[in-house]
Formats: structure tokens, C-alpha cells, sequence
């Protein structure tokens, strides 16, 4: 079974991933920050044996976050399975899909998270499994909820639908040309928050960024995903405006980059993990604008080397725990092992 992150999507050159969050807590328990251990224990294990029940669950498993080691922690939030929000808690439950594309979490910043993610621009498939899913919970937890406010939730910013929806973004091409902080400033002014994924300054590591809603009161559910893909749909025009500029202005200059970055990856015996991301950027970005083509797994996708390279996804591919220049040696040997070779 492919997992979201290995399958194609909608305007998959720029968008990576459509996601929705939704925040719920129970009535019967103080919020995550006033919760004992005791408590939190105690709704955990109840709300996950009474959503193990539950005919939607059955392609779900099911995990105790104290009995997974650190390294398996790490992965699944590299993934984008559980957060890195329940990574802090000390007492937490989750349950997977199977496909990862969607999970709930237990005890995170709120009692429960919801969480749905499909490959490309496809807010609505999201939206749709994540209601889904809301109303089979919902049914057989009280949620805390008031007719005035709606949902209650621990954030006040989360307060109304509790739902986060986002889009990740591949935009080499706007962060090349060092539009993308004013891009961010501006979406600002429209409710939107934006920020670089994989990169500790926010820049946006690979040039992959973030944009989602910052308020959820005052807008239906259906409102925050239409005005989210509007304003997706606008970056991913600026995106695809940039590229031709680039290759319209210095196509040479262009080719010479992102040929000399396959090389380094295909060839490369040890490679920095920022080295490698900056190089799988501009890989996937010549194979989006037909600079580059593979010959032989046409439905390759450069963003689950993307994943396989990150540092706690490498450590359970190696089995072992390598010090940071076997990591590097570990990191060049999987992307020359998964990198098709080109025409």
C-alpha cells in the first residue's frame, strides 16, 4: 500500500500536500495544559478502546507513545504522522492509517486531533475523510462544544470549527528570486500563515513552505477551505509565472544547476542533509519543467527521498544509531540506491 508522500497529485509541481487538522477535547476532562498524568492516562486508554471499536478504525493501528523508542517517535513526526506537539507529552495515544494519510491523536495540544493528508491539491478528499472521520468520534465521545463559540478548544485561535487547513508548497523558483518574504508578509493580510518547512530559520529547507489558516471563528469549514485554495491557487500562478521567467531569461544558467545537482546526488558518498534537500529541490524542479526525465520508474516522487532522508527515517533504514558521518554515508548511499537514473 502507498503511503500519500509515494503518490502523485493535483498540481503535484508545486503542491506537495493538501492536509486538514481538526482540534476537538472531551467534555468529561480538564484541557491538555490542567490535565494530571492520572487523568490524561485514564482518557487515553478509555477514548482509544472506545475508538478501537468503531467499524472506521478497523484499517487503523494503534500505539501507546511511551512504548515506541526515540528514534520511531521522531520518524513518524518526520513523516507527518503524529505532531511534534505529542512528542512532548508524557503520557499519549495515536492511531494510524495504515497509508498514513490519516491519524488521531490523543492527548496532543488538545484531547483529540484529527488529521487527513492526500498527495497534491486536493483539499476537499481531505476535508471530506476528516469530517468523516469527526462525525464517527463524535458519536461516541462528548466533545466540548458551546452554541455561541462552537468547538472549545485549549488555543483560543483554534476556537469556532477547530480546523486547520494547509497546503505544503514547492517554490524554488519565488525563494531563488527572493520574493518569497515579501510573499509571506503579504498573505498575512489575508488571515494566512506562512513558513519554511525543514529549515530550523524557517527559510523553508528545499524550498518547501507552508501556508494555512490562522483563525477558525467566524468562517464555515467550507469557507476556510475555498478562501485556503484561492490563495493557494494564486502562489501556485506566481510559481509557474517565476519558472518561466527563469528559464525564458537564463534557460542555460538553469539546466547547468540542475544537472550538476542530479550528479551530485547520484554519485555523491556522503551528503549534509541541508546539501541534499537544496539538491532534491532543484531535481524535482527539472523534472516539473521537463529539463529532466527518468528512464524508468515513471511515477517516481522526489519528495519521498525527501522523507527518506530525514535524520530518524535514515537511523531505522540503517538499523542502527550512526554517528553524524555515517548519516551522511547512509543518507548518499539511499538517494543513489532510490534515484532513477535519467535520459
Amino acid at each position: 500500500m502507498l503511503r500519500w508522500f509515494e503518490e502523485s497529485g493535483a498540481n503535484d509541481d508545486v503542491v506537495i500536500s493538501s492536509r486538514i487538522r481538526l482540534a476537538r477535547n472531551l467534555a468529561d476532562y480538564p484541557f491538555s495544559p490542567r490535565i494530571t498524568a492520572e487523568q490524561a492516562d485514564k482518557m487515553i486508554h478509555e477514548a482509544g478502546r472506545t475508538l478501537l471499536k468503531l467499524p472506521a478504525m478497523k484499517p487503523y493501528h494503534d500505539y501507546v507513545l511511551e512504548d515506541l523508542d526515540e528514534i520511531q517517535k521522531e520518524a513518524l513526526a518526520e513523516r507527518n504522522v503524529i505532531s511534534r506537539y505529542l512528542l512532548k507529552q508524557n503520557k499519549a495515544m495515536f492511531l494510524a492509517a495504515e497509508d498514513e494519510k490519516s491519524s488521531i491523536m490523543l492527548n496532543e495540544e488538545d484531547h483529540i486531533r484529527i488529521q487527513c493528508i492526500e498527495a497534491g491539491m486536493d483539499l476537499e478528499t481531505a476535508y471530506s475523510r476528516a469530517l468523516g472521520l469527526d462525525e464517527a468520534v463524535g458519536g461516541v465521545l462528548h466533545y466540548a462544544y458551546d452554541e455561541n463559540f462552537g468547538f472549545l478548544t485549549t488555543c483560543p485561535s483554534n476556537v469556532g470549527t477547530g480546523m486547520k487547513a494547509s497546503f505544503d508548497l514547492h517554490l524554488p523558483a519565488l525563494g531563488n528570486s527572493k520574493k518569497i518574504q515579501a510573499l509571506i508578509s503579504e498573505v498575512g493580510h489575508f488571515g494566512i500563515h506562512m513558513k519554511g518547512l525543514y529549515g530550523e530559520d524557517g527559510s523553508g529547507c528545499g524550498h518547501i513552505y507552508r501556508i494555512s489558516n490562522q483563525k477558525t471563528m467566524g468562517q464555515t469549514e467550507e469557507e476556510i477551505v475555498g478562501n485556503l485554495e484561492n490563495l493557494a491557487s494564486q502562489i501556485i500562478t506566481q510559481e509557474r509565472e517565476c519558472r518561466r521567467h527563469i528559464v525564458k531569461n537564463d534557460k542555460g544558467k538553469l539546466e547547468d544547476e540542475i544537472y550538476k545537482s542530479y550528479g551530485i546526488l547520484k554519485y555523491s558518498r556522503r551528503l549534509k542533509y541541508k546539501d541534499a534537500m537544496l539538491f532534491l529541490s532543484e531535481v524535482k524542479l527539472g523534472l516539473a519543467m521537463g529539463i529532466l526525465e527518468f528512464t524508468e520508474k515513471a511515477n517516481f516522487i522526489v519528495y519521498q527521498l525527501m522523507i527518506g532522508i530525514q535524520p530518524a527515517n535514515l537511523k531505522l533504514i540503517s538499523g542502527s544509531k550512526p554517528s553524524e558521518d555515517e548519516l551522511e554515508e547512509t543518507r548518499a548511499a539511499f538517494i543513489r540506491e532510490n534515484l532513477p537514473m535519467i535520459n
